[in-house]
């Protein structure tokens, strides 16, 4: 986690949200698994980045649409732009937020807090503070 996002925000300089999302955490945990899965195979057999169908979002959707029950759309252009990728999640209802759209990206920014944390041992602790739902205590109800 400090290496995926630390590295975005600190040294590519990207804007870094971090979300709850709706789902079971079986579901959770079976996607996170899936994709630990393939990273293993990647080892023994890597394979091309493609911007259009090989790329970190269409990734991210192939691992979900395994496991979700919820129509998901396979492909979009919006997978093409990582900083639209969100709003899809939004209009999907994936994100677990009472918030509007705008307002969930500002509130749910962790960019300052990772640039903050830097490379201590409590960096997800940081990047987590003042994230709780607004609209109910659910962040505590899925540890």
């Amino acid at each position: 986690e400090r290496d995926i996002i630390g590295v975005r925000t600190n040294i590519i300089k990207y804007d870094v949200r971090l979300y709850p999302v709706h789902a079971d955490i079986k579901i959770i945990r079976a996607v996170f698994c899936d994709i630990l899965r393939r990273a293993d195979k990647l080892g023994e057999k890597p394979e091309f980045y493609n911007t259009i169908w090989n790329n970190c979002a269409t990734n991210i959707v192939r691992h979900v649409r395994r496991f979700s029950d919820k129509p998901i759309p396979a492909w979009s252009p919006r997978y093409l732009f990582p900083d639209f990728f969100d709003r899809v999640a939004y209009r999907l209802s994936i994100l677990d937020t009472d918030l509007g759209y705008r307002e969930a990206r500002k509130f749910h920014n962790i960019t300052a807090r990772a640039q903050t944390a830097g490379e201590g041992d409590d960096f997800s602790k940081i990047i987590r503070q003042g994230l709780m739902h607004h609209n109910d205590q659910s962040n505590e109800t899925r540890k």
